[in-house]
């Protein structure tokens, strides 16, 4: 199997989508899949254990004041992203599928927002010694795992709408862009974590009114 053909299946219709954002981080992690799918022997499931434990000790680096520790976290954090592409990928190429993957998966993107909005907050937290932060981090773990959990609302694809939906989906609510904001603004001030964080709980709740809005129609 060549490249343009181990892309095409480990794509799958995600890359007829039509959402080219997304698959910018797809011409990321396709290729790294193809040199695992074509020189190891290694499962979808094991990638998937390995994106959650680079979730995991990403998130606690980021909690280190030395600015090194915190910069290996978030790298670790974004390398989670990668691998998070990359066992759906082997998994279709390969033609590997398991509950237990589907379970893994599910763990990962809950332990994102419940580990990084509180990183975000604990680092909030010691540089301007408000507790603030952790009520908005824990307001955008609830109303997140409410949403994620609840049943999504069903938009017609062909039309402005769903276009719409898709950017803002994608530029306000997704995970690595949630990620990459937050650790822009550590880097160039750290006490506007506070903001951030009140910003992005904010719009959570509109996500939220949104989707019970949407559901009603």
């Amino acid at each position: 199997m060549n490249y343009l053909e181990f892309r095409k299946i480990a794509l799958g219709d995600k890359g007829s989508s039509g959402n080219h954002i997304y698959l910018i981080y797809r011409n990321i992690s396709v290729p790294i899949s193809f040199v695992i799918f074509k020189y190891t022997n290694i499962l979808p499931n094991q990638i998937s254990v390995s994106m959650i434990i680079l979730l995991v000790l990403g998130a606690l680096l980021t909690l280190y004041s030395h600015i090194y520790l915190k910069q290996i976290g978030y790298l670790l954090i974004f390398l989670s992203f990668i691998f998070d592409k990359i066992d759906g990928e082997l998994a279709r190429t390969r033609k590997i599928y398991s509950e237990l993957g589907i379970v893994l998966d599910h763990i990962y993107h809950i332990l994102f927002w419940i580990l990084f909005p509180l990183s975000l907050a604990i680092t909030a937290f010691l540089n301007t010694h408000e507790k603030n932060a952790f009520y908005f981090a824990f307001m955008i773990i609830i109303i997140n795992l409410i949403i994620r959990f609840g049943k999504k609302a069903k938009i017609n694809n062909n039309n402005r709408k769903q276009i719409t939906k898709m950017f803002i989906n994608y530029f306000i609510y997704h995970q690595i862009n949630f990620f990459i904001y937050g650790a822009i603004i550590y880097w160039f001030y750290p006490k506007g974590l506070n903001v951030f964080l009140v910003i992005y709980s904010i719009l959570f709740i509109l996500k939220f009114s949104l989707r019970k809005l949407i559901r009603k129609f």
